[in-house]
C-alpha cells in the first residue's frame, strides 16, 4: 500500500506543478490557436474549447469559484 501511495503523491505533486504551465498553454490556444470556448448557459459543466475534432475542458476563475463554494458548503475548507 505504501508504495501506491507514493506513486499516487508523486503525480499530484506533478500535476500541481505542471498546472500552471498547462493552464497557459489551453489559454494561448483558446485565444488564438482558433480553438471555440463553450460554456454551459446552466452552469452544470465548467467550460471546454474544441477546433475540428480537437478539445480540451479546463476550469476557468469563475468555475474555480464555484467548486471551491462547493467545497465551503460540506465544509471541506
Amino acid at each position: 500500500m505504501t508504495h501506491f501511495y507514493s506513486c499516487e503523491l508523486h503525480v499530484v505533486l506533478t500535476l500541481t506543478l505542471l498546472y500552471p504551465v498547462i493552464c497557459q498553454q489551453i489559454c494561448h490556444a483558446v485565444k488564438s490557436q482558433g480553438y471555440v470556448p463553450v460554456r454551459d448557459p446552466e452552469g452544470r459543466i465548467g467550460p471546454y474549447a474544441y477546433k475540428g475534432n480537437q478539445w480540451v475542458s479546463y476550469d476557468d476563475v469563475s468555475d474555480i469559484r464555484r467548486k471551491v463554494r462547493a467545497l465551503q458548503v460540506v465544509s471541506f475548507l
